[in-house]
């Protein structure tokens, strides 16, 4: 029969400390998903509520991803306001470079869940990023409309310009969807709903609404 003496004394000292055992549980369910780490959490909690493990901080990490997220984005939010007011001089046309972003994030959370795609520590980084990308083609469109109201964005140069700069900055996103790294594959998908919804307001959205309120 083997006996505790057989084994090595490194790893009797990394499993055992007096009369105290180390435990590790494994679960069955794919813990990188949400819902599967926290019943596994709860379960866990029941048989002792001191537990620890890479679970566990795993669950505290993503949580303070989470968070730490939505905080830049707040903060880029408020940044990219002031610098639109400042810029533009001018309350009401701050707002009208900036409604079209707002609306292009809407419309990517709608699209994310139409498509099934949820933040994770890889792709949240797109939410502050996205607020930056797709900010600036309102902000061509409302130059070009001060320029001159009367005429449609395409009329110039303005709106062959800012498609050409959204369709390529879509592309290079979109490549990344072929990524094999699932959280790389999302940022790209993400980002590529994001810029592609800005553009959308941007360019359509953006002047008939504009005229529409001239009129």
């Amino acid at each position: 029969m083997p006996s505790w003496e057989q084994l090595p004394p490194a790893l009797i000292n990394r499993y055992h400390r007096g009369s105290q055992w180390l435990i590790k549980i494994y679960p069955k369910a794919d813990v990188w998903e949400k819902l599967a780490l926290e019943n596994f959490l709860q379960e866990l909690s029941q048989v002792d509520p001191a537990v620890t493990g890479l679970p566990l901080l795993t669950h505290t990490y993503l949580g303070q991803i989470k968070d730490s997220y939505w905080v830049a984005g707040r903060n880029a939010l408020i940044a990219i306001s002031l610098i639109l007011l400042i810029s533009f001089r001018r309350l009401d046309e701050a707002l009208w470079a900036l409604a079209p972003k707002l609306l292009g994030v809407i419309w990517m959370l709608g699209a994310m869940g139409m498509l099934g795609v949820n933040f994770n520590p890889a792709n949240a980084t797109a939410l502050p990023l996205t607020l930056g990308i797709g900010l600036v083609f309102g902000v061509h469109v409302v130059h070009r409309m001060r320029g001159n109201p009367n005429l449609g964005v395409f009329a110039g140069s303005t709106g062959n310009a800012v498609l050409v700069s959204g369709v390529s900055t879509v592309l290079g996103y979109i490549s990344l969807v072929t990524s094999p790294y699932r959280g790389i594959a999302s940022l790209g998908l993400i980002m590529g709903l994001g810029v592609i919804s800005s553009l959308l307001t941007s360019l359509v959205v953006l002047p008939v609404l504009r005229q529409t309120l001239r009129r």
